[in-house]
């Protein structure tokens, strides 16, 4: 596995099979990132896309007692909060990558791809530090603006609102779900 910028491969012509781009394709350059791609894919060789909406947040509690409807207002609240600081790059990801086609012959959109894992509190919070629009709030609004905010919703809206305060919330008592939708394009066999 390699790391590197997309637009960009340090690899050599036709050395690879298949290059993934998960939740960031958006942000590409992505006519390079095709010509890129036709350089080191061998022939027969996939482009993959995997995205999720990026505004798409749904956690449940695991013995599902009623709480429920208060981890919807929890995430519809941190929905609402970031939403001026969604980065319209970003918009692509929301729409599913519907503009999106990667330009190699066999090409193929698959939707609705669910996912879910049990995951604790700090999981939770640290995904929601991982979104664009989180960072674009700490730059606007500064850094301890962002922790307050990340505070508030640990505190005041995850353990309050749902009684859990008293409960270990190191411990994996939520699941997270995730849609899915990917994009893949196969180089034909002779290039």
């Amino acid at each position: 596995m390699l790391k590197s910028s997309a637009e960009e491969i340090p690899l050599p012509d036709k050395s690879i099979e298949l290059i993934i781009a998960c939740r960031s394709a958006h942000w590409f350059d992505l006519d390079k990132l095709y010509s890129e791609g036709e350089r080191v894919l061998c022939p027969g060789g996939v482009m993959t896309f995997i995205g999720t909406r990026t505004m798409s947040l749904t956690v449940e509690y695991i013995k599902d007692d009623g709480r429920n409807s208060e981890l919807v207002k929890i995430t519809d609240y941190i929905h609402d909060f970031l939403k001026p600081y969604f980065p319209p790059e970003a918009q692509a990801s929301t729409d599913e990558y519907k503009e999106i086609k990667i330009p190699y012959n066999d090409f193929k959109r698959v939707g609705g791809v669910m996912d879910s894992k049990v995951v604790n509190l700090s999981f939770i919070i640290g995904l929601i530090q991982s979104y664009s629009m989180f960072h674009n709030f700490c730059r606007v609004e500064g850094t301890q603006e962002g922790e307050d905010f990340l505070e508030n919703i640990r505190k005041n809206r995850f353990l309050t609102a749902t009684g859990l305060e008293g409960e270990d919330i190191d411990e994996d008592i939520f699941t997270l779900k995730t849609t899915y939708f990917i994009l893949m394009g196969r180089l034909n066999g002779t290039n």
